[in-house]
């Protein structure tokens, strides 16, 4: 009765995101809200490890590494908090510039570039690409691959635990065929994340799937449902976590993806200010609209 908008849950909370904490993978990309952590006191007090109060954006990321790199990290490998990521609403995504992140995030890589860091055992498999001096001209190429990542629904929900890493050439054209397993148990929703880093979009996107007898399903991109922008044929990922949802009417064994990856353009970012000020401007006036009868 009073007219406020009420939010409620609709479903159980899903582990999608709770991953172990990876060294290498967190120097590069921020993964971890800081609702999730806890610091120790003697950090902050006896090691005079402060905020950076001229970053207005990622400060959390920063205090976080530069903690860790002397504490190390413990991971309890369980949730401790609900993150709930706001569409159509207000956030630090929507209040500063993509120059703004970009500029912070060198900043603090600079940061990491001047700072000693100790890594735990085990680490240093991963920072050599190749143990096998045969296959040392093969880094190159290896270096190039982008990763993302396919996601199948067994019933509740996208999840980490139900998913495939996808590598892939680092070119502008892609072209991906996925084998799926017995495993995946007859999905027919398929959420598919072409990397971690946002900032471009993707044109003459192709989606085909292939059930067991070798009969091919071509999935109409009208049909595809992004947490981006779409522009006729154009798919535009401005933030990061960029995702691209669809559905198989069989019971698919290959899933093959192709297309063309472009950087945005500050012409197409313009574009989808304005189609995202329309909506805002269309759903305000159907407001009014309801109020007034």
């Amino acid at each position: 009765n009073s007219e406020i908008d009420a939010l409620r849950a609709v479903a159980a909370h899903t582990d999608e995101f709770c991953t172990k904490f990876d060294w290498i993978n967190e120097i590069n990309l921020n993964t971890c809200p800081p609702v999730g952590l806890a610091f120790p006191k003697y950090a902050f007090k006896d090691l005079q490890i402060k905020f950076d109060e001229s970053l207005n954006t990622t400060e959390d990321w920063d205090f976080l590494m530069r903690t860790a790199f002397v504490t190390g990290i413990t991971d309890i490998e369980e949730p401790t908090c609900i993150y709930r990521l706001w569409e159509n609403a207000e956030n630090s995504q929507t209040l500063h510039s993509p120059e703004e992140w970009k500029k912070n995030h060198l900043k603090i890589i600079e940061k990491f570039y001047s700072i000693p860091l100790l890594l735990p055992i085990g680490y240093t498999r991963k920072l050599i690409w190749n143990d096998n001096p045969e296959e040392v001209a093969n880094i190159a190429d290896t270096n190039k691959k982008i990763v993302g990542r396919l996601y199948y629904d067994k019933g509740k929900g996208f999840s980490t635990n139900d998913s495939i890493v996808v590598e892939y050439k680092g070119e502008e054209l892609f072209d991906i065929e996925i084998s799926l397993n017995s495993n995946i148990e007859k999905a027919k929703y398929f959420r598919w994340d072409p990397m971690d880093e946002g900032d471009f979009n993707i044109t003459k996107l192709d989606i085909t799937l292939v059930d067991e007898i070798g009969q091919e399903e071509k999935i109409d991109i009208k049909n595809v449902v992004c947490n981006g922008f779409k522009l006729e044929d154009k798919f535009i990922f401005l933030m990061t976590d960029p995702q691209l949802t669809f559905m198989s009417n069989n019971t698919p064994v290959k899933i093959r993806l192709s297309g063309r990856i472009n950087k945005n353009t500050d012409a197409e970012y313009s574009q989808v200010l304005k189609k995202k000020a329309n909506f805002k401007l269309n759903i305000f006036k159907l407001k009014q609209k309801l109020f007034a009868k």
